[in-house]
């Protein structure tokens, strides 16, 4: 996978795999910030996205 060589091939490099594998600029972009933010940030991108903020939620350290 792409994000895999991320540190090897860098942002711009990853970024333009994707959009090779059919993956639209604009897709690849929020994918890219979404890899490098934490949850808050992650919560504030996927605004409006139940599935999304579902997903984050999930993430979540469970408390014990």
């Amino acid at each position: 996978m792409a994000i895999d060589k991320f540190d090897k091939i860098g942002r711009d490099g990853v970024h333009a795999e994707l959009v090779a594998r059919g993956i639209a600029s604009e897709a690849a972009n929020t994918s890219l910030r979404l890899f490098a933010a934490d949850l808050t940030e992650m919560r504030g991108l996927l605004d409006g996205d139940e599935r999304g903020l579902y997903a984050i939620e999930q993430l979540k350290p469970s408390k014990s």
